[in-house]
C-alpha cells in the first residue's frame, strides 16, 4: 500500500528551461538570427521565425513554398549583411580613431575592464587597449561579410534560373 511518504516522494517537479530550449533552437536552425521587421519576429537562415519577445515561443516553420521561402533567405541575408556591415565600419572607425589617440600618446591606451569575482562583485581594472585583438574581430567580421555576399548571390542565381525556367 502506499503512504503519503510514498507519494511525497515520487512528486517530480519539472522545470523547462526555454532559454536552453531557444539556444538549442538557434544552433539546429543555422545560429544567430536577425530581427524581420514586416513581422517583428526573430527570423533564421533557414526561414524559420521565433518569438522576438520570448522565449518560450511560439515559433514559425519555414514556408513550404519554395519562392516564399527564397524570399524569407533573401530577407535574412539582406538584414544580416546590413548589420554585419554596420559592426564593420564601426569598428573599424573605433581602430582608427584608437591609433590615431596612440600616435599622439606616449604611454599606451588605456581602457576600463569589468569582471566578476568569485562572491559576485563587480571589479574594476585599466588594461591596455588590445588593438590585433580588435583587428582579429574585424577579420571575423569581413568573414561574415563575404558569408552574406556568397548566400545572396546563390540565391539570386537560384531565383534567376527559376525566372528562365518559367519562361521556358
Amino acid at each position: 500500500m502506499i503512504n503519503d511518504i510514498d507519494l511525497a516522494e515520487a512528486h517530480i517537479v519539472i522545470e523547462l528551461d526555454w532559454k536552453a530550449y531557444f539556444e538549442e533552437f538557434q544552433r539546429q536552425h543555422g545560429g544567430e538570427p536577425v530581427l524581420h521587421q514586416p513581422t517583428n519576429r526573430l527570423l533564421f537562415r533557414d526561414g524559420w521565425m521565433y518569438s522576438a519577445s520570448d522565449y518560450k515561443g511560439p515559433e514559425w516553420e519555414a514556408p513550404a513554398d519554395t519562392s516564399k521561402l527564397r524570399g524569407l533567405q533573401l530577407d535574412y541575408w539582406t538584414t544580416r549583411r546590413a548589420i554585419v556591415f554596420n559592426m564593420l565600419e564601426s569598428l573599424k572607425g573605433k581602430i582608427g580613431d584608437l591609433q590615431q589617440m596612440q600616435r599622439e600618446r606616449s604611454a599606451p591606451l588605456q581602457r576600463v575592464l569589468y569582471t566578476k569575482s568569485e562572491d559576485g562583485k563587480t571589479l574594476k581594472q585599466s588594461v591596455k587597449i588590445d588593438i590585433p585583438m580588435l583587428l582579429t574581430r574585424v577579420s571575423i567580421l569581413e568573414v561574415a561579410m563575404q558569408e552574406c555576399q556568397d548566400a545572396l548571390k546563390a540565391l539570386n542565381e537560384v531565383c534567376n534560373d527559376d525566372v528562365e525556367h518559367a519562361d521556358q
